[in-house]
């Protein structure tokens, strides 16, 4: 009798141990259902927040804000450093800047773009695109040529799309700085981009238009500064160059 009392014992021993596993298992189960519908909520909300913060920045660019547009990009790229579409706009935009704020396109300053960008290039030191607006801000709007030739020192050793305009303005400001050397040699890769923009098929009539002129005006702007290195035969044959695509207009 005491060996059978000792059997059902046994038996219920095991009984419980096999209902506290299970609710071990079905407590671990709903752990992990927890876990993973906060986790779906967080990645949610995140998607939310670069939502707001990207239209926030469409808006300003929209109205010409382009300090603004840049801050709120940066507040993605911030918290989210492998976000494509912030980092992929806030290159375009800053490509854009130089221009838009010659031409007065822009309601931002020349003291708010030089915060925004300065703040950027402590977050994203390698932005190239960031130093490219910094130098034609330096050069072209506060006549500091020895800042901007620095600042295009640093976009250099950046990995980013140098375009033909890109190339343009550094061979510009090195002239003017006086280093007509590296002008040259800046002058001359934005020709050749120029050119091979010309081939392209995708390229508006607009567009076509304005990247000829601009071949023309470089082509004069490299003659000029062979001139000023001493070499004038050179420089003629550069600046009739420009002459003879200007009569072919």
């Amino acid at each position: 009798m005491i060996i059978f009392l000792l059997k059902i014992m046994k038996c219920f021993k095991y009984f419980l141990f096999g209902l506290l596993s299970l609710s071990c298992l079905l407590s671990c189960s709903d752990k992990d259902e927890n876990a993973n519908k906060i986790e779906k909520v967080e990645e949610e909300n995140q998607k939310v927040r670069i939502d707001e913060e990207l239209e926030v920045a469409e808006t300003c660019f929209e109205k010409g804000d382009i300090a603004n547009a840049l801050d709120a990009y940066m507040k993605v790229i911030k918290d989210f450093p492998d976000n494509e579409i912030a980092d992929s706009k806030i290159r375009y935009v800053l490509m854009q800047t130089p221009r838009m704020l010659h031409k007065k396109l822009t309601t931002s300053t020349v003291p708010d773009l030089l915060n925004v960008l300065g703040e950027m290039i402590k977050v994203k030191p390698d932005i190239g695109e960031a130093y490219y607006a910094l130098g034609m801000i330096y050069g072209r709007e506060l006549g500091n040529m020895e800042a901007a030739v620095l600042c295009f020192e640093k976009a250099e050793s950046c990995n980013f799309e140098k375009t033909a305009t890109y190339y343009d303005d550094m061979g510009v400001s090195y002239g003017i700085a006086g280093d007509f050397e590296k002008s040259i040699q800046a002058l001359e890769k934005a020709i050749e981009a120029y050119n091979n923009n010309l081939q392209r098929t995708d390229m508006s009539d607009e567009q076509r238009t304005e990247n000829y002129e601009k071949l023309i005006n470089t082509y004069s702007n490299l003659g000029s500064t062979y001139i000023n290195l001493g070499d004038n035969a050179k420089g003629q044959e550069y600046i009739a160059k420009g002459e003879s695509l200007k009569q072919k207009k």
